[in-house]
């Protein structure tokens, strides 16, 4: 998809970060559109404000990475799916297969929404089975129409998942592993908050409302009790709360599962259950709106308060993104066409190579989880010939967990600086110490200093100040390279 998005507007970047604004600002609508379908309008209004001041989604609206095209993919299956089921129509069908491939094939996590859905449909048919011989027809040709569904989608995504299963457990997170009740925790957290900080009393007050929206929430505009169905329709609240809370905590059951194994944990890869719980959420709130207006209404303030919150925190200076336009800017300005650049992880090279114009090469020679120092030293020495070598190291640890490369490079060569742009740390080591002569436009200085004669000297260029927030905070380094 973002192929195809850069052929038609082009690879700059506003233009490559429209794709994940367009879908988180497509996640709003899907919102309401899940929380009117589930439990009515109002539910719906308040989940969608929650999700459009959503720290956690616009914090990956941001960023040029699946995130918010693999939640706005995944909602809309969701609710393609629910409205199969809830009118018979085949065209809702056809829709829910094609978004679900889609997602499926955006992102793993976007197949370990399919047990849920395929545990509600079987919920679904079930309970409408039994009724006058026009609805059982209804019902033989909903149940067909979801079965074809199924299968297409298991036909078209077999072979990304056979090769999925095959490389499943190659790879390493670095992050730790957490046990089901610690990941619920992680998941509150970031949902709430995201990068903002709160006492665990407002976080289990926020937890509580989820679940009070989980196991009570019910429709404002139907008046019909659960399990009667009115009009057209076919589904209930009580099939809403079911089909909610399949999609919210099945996944998280099953991730909990196979982390014990296969390292798939990561709040990131979560966000796609960001508006069922934003959904959840607002229909808490609703329960408690219906007995206590007042309530209610402190209480969406205090939500909303706290999304504000967490948006001030996204902003806040040490919780800005990776700063790689800084970092390929100081390497262009002091890297020379001899000099080589080593990216530790091959995916932190994509967007380095994004912003780098300079004359040096960019290597990326590990592609998976080194072990050994033999594995690191023969790349190294393959570029003995470079005059320095300049490491790149953001999200190292699924590669590099022990530090092998910085170690290795340590202590074979002298650093010549050391820079740290936010997110990530650039360090340059001189593999050629020994000169015949001097560089080319260095400023002469023949001075004897004791036992050593200074020839000559360079210093960066440009204005120099006491203090520097991006590169190297808190304070600002003069480099100076003296022969």
């Amino acid at each position: 998809i973002l192929k195809v998005w850069i052929a038609v507007l082009g690879d700059g970047e506003v233009a490559v970060k429209a794709l994940s604004v367009a879908a988180g600002l497509a996640i709003i609508p899907l919102t309401y559109g899940l929380g009117q379908r589930l439990f009515g309008r109002r539910t719906g209004l308040l989940a969608a404000l929650m999700a459009a001041a959503s720290p956690l989604l616009v914090w990956y609206a941001q960023e040029v990475r699946m995130y918010s095209l693999l939640t706005a993919l995944t909602l809309a299956a969701a609710l393609c799916l629910w409205q199969a089921l809830d009118s018979g129509r085949g065209p809702w069908w056809l829709l829910y297969a094609l978004l679900t491939v889609a997602g499926a094939y955006t992102h793993v996590y976007g197949a370990l929404l399919l047990p849920a859905h395929g545990l509600f449909a079987l919920w679904a048919w079930e309970r409408g089975w039994g009724g006058a011989r026009g609805e059982r027809a209804a019902w033989l040709w909903s149940v067909l129409a979801g079965l074809s569904a199924f299968a297409a989608v298991a036909i078209l995504y077999a072979p990304w998942a056979c090769a999925a299963w095959q490389s499943s457990g190659s790879a390493f997170s670095g992050r730790p592993l957490l046990s089901p009740l610690e990941m619920l925790g992680a998941l509150l957290a970031a949902f709430t908050l995201h990068r903002a900080v709160a006492p665990g009393i407002v976080l289990a007050a926020v937890g509580a409302l989820v679940l009070l929206g989980l196991v009570a929430g019910r429709r404002e505009d139907r008046e019909a009790p659960d399990g009667a169905a009115t009009g057209p329709r076919t589904l209930t609240a009580g099939d809403a709360r079911v089909f909610l809370d399949l999609y919210l905590l099945l996944p998280v059951a099953l991730v909990a599962a196979l982390s014990q194994r296969y390292e798939l944990w990561g709040v990131p890869y979560f966000t796609i259950l960001a508006p069922p719980f934003l959904v959840a959420l607002a229909a808490g709130i609703a329960v408690l709106s219906r007995r206590w207006l007042l309530l209610g209404l402190a209480t969406s303030g205090i939500v909303l308060t706290l999304a504000i919150l967490g948006l001030a925190a996204n902003a806040a200076p040490e919780n800005r993104k990776e700063d790689w336009r800084a970092a390929a800017a100081y390497v262009r300005d002091h890297a020379a066409a001899d000099d080589a650049i080593l990216v530790v992880a091959d995916f932190a090279a994509v967007p380095f190579r994004y912003y780098y114009r300079g004359p040096a090469t960019v290597y990326t020679p590990w592609g998976g989880r080194l072990s050994d120092s033999a594995a690191v030293a023969a790349p190294v020495d393959g570029l003995g010939g470079a005059n320095n070598i300049w490491l790149v190291l953001s999200h190292q640890e699924p590669i590099d967990p022990d530090g092998l490369i910085p170690r290795l490079l340590d202590q074979r060569y002298p650093t010549v600086t050391e820079q740290f742009p936010r997110g990530v740390r650039l360090t340059a080591y001189a593999v050629r110490t020994l000169l015949t002569q001097l560089p080319p436009g260095v400023g002469r200085v023949d001075q004897d200093l004791g036992p050593l004669r200074l020839l000559a000297r360079t210093v960066d260029p440009g204005p120099h100040f006491a203090a520097d927030s991006t590169y190297h905070p808190p304070s600002g380094w003069i480099h100076v390279t003296l022969y």
